[in-house]
């Protein structure tokens, strides 16, 4: 039954591949090496140099949705207590943005809200609830890790969604809490921009 709902899902999502993906512009993919290398070094703790926020402030400007989501999570999980990169964020996050980048936006502001105010970020309520479906992914893998049980009940919820990336989501995030190998099981995130933005700033 497991094995059939999974090829069913599989199957669904590949009919909407071709609506949803949405490949990265040539010239924007070649800062990839370069912010896959810097989300690496913030995994391990280490604050962001002058080189880097460099980088990351031209990434920010060119708006590519990827740079600018990948620069996002940056900043929101550097432990640097420089803000200069916050409020560039901030700035265009009021402009016109595709989903995904408001969302990663969004989230970057809220954390480095919570780290001035000497907490962790946990994700309220409004935003497991927002419309926009990428808030929604993010929100359910960050409870998913900080408090499992909440996360659960936020999985359950995205699990119910019939749009086909949130269901992608639910799918892969439902595959890493069990004993089955995601290489296995991995269903096509529909948005190749997201796939590639998830594949720098997530270890596995």
């Amino acid at each position: 039954m497991i094995k059939h709902l999974f090829y069913s899902t599989l199957f669904f999502v590949g009919l909407a591949v071709c609506a949803y993906a949405k490949p990265m512009d040539a010239k924007a993919a070649e800062k990839i090496p370069e912010l896959r290398q810097i989300a690496m070094n913030i995994r391990g703790g280490e604050s962001l140099s002058q080189e880097e926020r460099g980088v990351i402030g031209q990434c920010i400007d060119s708006k590519d949705p990827v740079l600018l989501s990948i620069s996002a999570w940056i900043i929101g999980e550097e432990n640097g207590g420089e803000e200069g990169l916050s409020e560039k964020l901030k700035v265009v996050g009021q402009g016109k943005l595709d989903d995904m980048s408001l969302a990663f936006i969004r989230i970057a502001l809220e954390k480095r809200d919570a780290k001035r105010q000497g907490h962790q970020w946990v994700p309220s309520k409004e935003l497991q609830d927002d419309p926009n479906p990428y808030l929604r992914i993010e929100t359910t893998r960050a409870l998913l890790r900080s408090r499992p049980d909440e996360g659960m009940a936020a999985l359950r919820k995205i699990q119910a969604d019939e749009q086909p990336l949130i269901k992608a989501a639910a799918a892969n995030l439902s595959a890493v809490g069990t004993s089955t190998p995601t290489t296995n099981c991995r269903v096509p995130m529909i948005d190749e921009r997201y796939e590639l933005l998830l594949s720098v700033i997530q270890e596995d």
